[in-house]
Formats: structure tokens, sequence, C-alpha cells
């Protein structure tokens, strides 16, 4: 799936997820999703997916987005939430939108207007979007090891910075 298309974050969790509480830890997924608004959110057997947003609002967290996808992976004996996201609408309606605004200048003269139109809706939505979907994924992770209440690995004293006071 080709970038920027389609965005993936890993979050590392602190809670050991096992064959028991990895249906447990999907649900609470769906859960956070349904509370944020995404639509047609479906528990699979590894993976929650929704579609969009139930929320006609241009602030809506899944506005932008076409689809999800969160799963629970185990990768050098750490679990991680991975969360894909496809921003293909996005770019659709930044494209149309700036062809618009290239027709509109094209008698002005001002070739470079629609190149800075998509440039500035499908760049500055693209950016908002992938900083508000790496929080929910921070969010989502941290209510994962709080419902298994998970706490950070401890780290040795000796790698510690040490004070002189």
């Amino acid at each position: 799936m080709p970038f920027p298309f389609s965005t993936r974050y890993d979050k590392l969790l602190n809670a050991i997820i096992t064959p028991d509480n990895h249906q447990q830890a999907l649900l609470y997924i769906q859960k956070r999703i349904l509370e944020d608004q995404g639509d047609n959110v479906v528990v699979e057997n590894d993976w929650v997916t929704y579609k969009g947003s139930t929320s006609n609002l241009r602030q809506s967290l899944f506005g932008p987005v076409d689809s999800g996808v969160l799963t629970v992976v185990s990768k050098n004996n750490r679990c991680f939430l991975r969360y894909e996201i496809k921003l293909y609408r996005l770019f659709i309606i930044a494209f149309i939108m700036s062809v618009i605004a290239e027709l509109i200048s094209i008698g002005s003269g001002d070739w470079w207007f629609g190149v800075f139109a998509f440039l500035w809706l499908g760049g500055m939505n693209w950016i908002i979007a992938v900083v508000r979907h790496e929080a929910l994924a921070a969010r989502i992770a941290a209510g994962i090891d709080d419902l298994f209440q998970a706490s950070p690995p401890e780290e040795d004293d000796d790698e510690k910075l040490k004070s002189w006071f």
C-alpha cells in the first residue's frame, strides 16, 4: 500500500497479550473506536476494522479516513498495536478541488495556483490526519496497558544518569 495513501503505526504495548486475553483487547479497541464515532466497526479473527465515520462534521476524527485496521501483533517477544489507515478519499477530494481552483484561476495566468491548492488542501489535511491518528493509536495502546494493568519495564540503575547533588 503506497505512502501517503496508506499509513501504518506500530505502538509498543507494555501488556502481555496472550491467546486468553487477545479477544478482550480487540473488544476494547472496538469500544474505543465506537466512542470516537467510527462506522462499520467489525471485530474479526485477529483484527478490528472500521470504515469511515458516523459523524458528518468536518472535524470528525474518522472523516478523512476511508478505512482502518487495528491488530495486536507479537514481534521479538514484544506485543505491538499495529494501526493502518487508508486516506484515498482525502487526496481525491483535494485533487478535484485543486483542479477546480486551477480552472478558475486559468484566466488570470496564475498556473501555479492549482498546484498550491493541492499542496495546501492535500498536504495539510494529510498532516492533520496523520498526527490525529498517531495520537489515537497511542491512546488505544495506553488503554490496553491500563486494561491489563501493565507497568513500563524497569530500567537498570547503571544506565540512569546519576546526580552529583
